[in-house]
């Protein structure tokens, strides 16, 4: 059975933008930015799997930059 995840973002890291999966958003904010990581937005979801919670992020306002939605576009591409 595959992972499942209850919080989804993106973080970037020396300009390059990356998605993240977590299921603790206070641990997982503190361990990015602890390790200089810039522009972290992470949000909470329903519990799914790394594939759905990319497709979830894809339709949130918060993440419809041209950056960020490139990424999710390459994710689902590679993975879906």
């Amino acid at each position: 059975m595959a992972k499942l995840f209850t919080v989804v973002g993106v973080s970037t890291l020396n300009g390059a933008v990356k998605l993240r999966f977590a299921n603790d958003i206070a641990l997982r904010t503190k361990v990015l930015l602890r390790n200089e990581h810039k522009d972290v937005r992470l949000m909470e979801c329903a519990e799914m799997t790394k594939l759905n919670a990319a497709l979830f992020l894809k339709t949130q306002e918060a993440f419809s930059d041209e950056a960020t939605q490139a990424v999710i576009a390459a994710y689902i591409a590679k993975n879906g």
